[in-house]
């Protein structure tokens, strides 16, 4: 969680997708956040481990490495272990969620998704992740 110039905490997400518009969209919801993009997997994990962002807004389908793969990796990595893990599908099936969470996603959105919905699972996920200490302050 960062916080600006007048104290005011704001999470810090990496925006995850191969359609540009899908990322111009999330960017443009999560405006009172700090946003950073990537177009596909390899970027995703280089900037995640670069930026250490609160959440990853990670789509399951991307041209290189597929979401599953990312968030393993992202799992798998001390550094990068922390942080929340929101996966968008175009149709959610059991297996892939299944798979997901094996892989250490915390969450699924399937597209469209509703602003309010992407905005409390990521507020939900990331206050998870921070653990025990967010929810005391």
């Amino acid at each position: 969680i960062r916080t600006d110039a007048e104290g005011v905490k704001e999470f810090a997400v990496l925006v995850v997708d191969d359609d540009e518009s899908v990322r111009s969209l999330l960017t443009t919801l999560l405006d009172d956040m700090a946003v950073y993009e990537a177009e596909d997997g390899g970027t995703a994990m280089s900037k995640a481990l670069q930026l250490s962002p609160d959440a990853i807004v990670l789509d399951y389908k991307l041209p290189d490495i597929d979401g599953i793969e990312v968030a393993r990796s992202i799992r798998e990595n001390e550094a990068t272990r922390h942080i929340a893990i929101l996966m968008i599908t175009g149709v959610l099936d059991p297996e892939v969620e299944v798979e997901g969470l094996l892989a250490g996603v915390d969450d699924f959105l399937t597209k469209p998704f509703d602003e309010d919905v992407l905005r409390m699972r990521l507020r939900s996920a990331v206050l998870r992740a921070a653990g025990p200490a967010m929810h005391a302050g």
